[in-house]
Order: structure tokens, then C-alpha cells, then sequence
């Protein structure tokens, strides 16, 4: 249930934009302003992520199954770090851009795909995720959205 995020990781279609989705989603609906508080989520999935993804792995025999989508979610988290989940362009520029960088893997990401387990899993999430927030964050403070 972990590593599916409540069993969408098992979505026919892109289950990790379907993990990602269902992140952004609850945040709009459940915005969380407090800082400490997201840290402490945020360091939860990645947790949560290496934990999951590890134990799947070694299940499935088989190196990052499409099914795991915990790792979507923590990048996804870490895109929308610190910015208003409640503005709908903050959502959906996040939301675009960590999907842009997490399909794409450009600047290097691809090889943190070369990591073993669970920290292989989550890391090129998280790249593309900081990759996606320093753009959103840069955006969102000149007022471009």
C-alpha cells in the first residue's frame, strides 16, 4: 500500500502521473502552509520511498517496477515544497515541469537510475523534483504565476 500510494501505482496508464496527480491534488484541496510540518512529510516519503522500494524490488526481482510510485510522489512533494498548494498555477506549473524532468531525466538525472534499491528509486524523483521547484520558486516570486 506504501509504495502504490494507496494502490495507484497499479493505474493501466502512467500510474506515476497518476501518483503525482494525486499528490497536487491533495494538496490544493489540503494546503499546508507549515514549513516544519512539511519537512517532516516530505523526509516521511523519502523514508517511506527507500523503505518500499526495497522490499518491492526484492518481491518482484525486478529493478524499480512501475507499480512503485511513492518515489513520483515524494518529487512531486519536494516540487511543491515551501509554494502555495492552494494557487492552481503553482499546482499545475509543479506539476508539469516535475513530469517534463522526471520523464526527460535531462542534466544527469538518468544516472541516478544506476543506483541499487530503494535510494535508486527516489533519488532521480527528487532531482527532478528540486529541478522543477527551483523553477516554480523562481517563477512564482518574479509574479510570473
Amino acid at each position: 500500500m506504501v509504495g502504490t500510494f494507496f494502490y495507484i501505482g497499479y493505474m493501466p496508464l502512467a500510474p506515476g502521473t497518476w501518483g503525482s496527480l494525486a499528490l497536487v491534488l491533495l494538496l490544493y484541496v489540503f494546503p499546508l502552509n507549515d514549513l516544519y510540518w512539511q519537512m517532516v512529510i516530505l523526509i516521511s516519503l523519502i523514508l517511506a520511498s527507500v523503505w518500499s522500494g526495497n522490499i518491492l524490488e526484492k518481491a518482484d526481482h525486478k529493478e524499480d517496477p512501475r507499480y512503485i510510485v511513492i518515489d513520483e510522489v515524494a518529487g512531486m512533494f519536494l516540487a511543491l515544497f515551501a509554494l502555495p498548494s492552494d494557487n492552481f498555477k503553482v499546482c499545475l506549473i509543479a506539476f508539469i515541469l516535475f513530469r517534463i524532468f522526471d520523464i526527460v531525466k535531462p542534466f544527469g538525472i538518468n544516472r541516478l537510475q544506476d543506483i541499487h534499491g530503494g535510494v535508486g528509486i527516489v533519488a532521480d524523483d527528487l532531482a527532478a523534483g528540486l529541478l522543477a521547484w527551483i523553477i516554480t520558486t523562481i517563477l512564482f516570486t518574479a509574479g510570473m504565476i
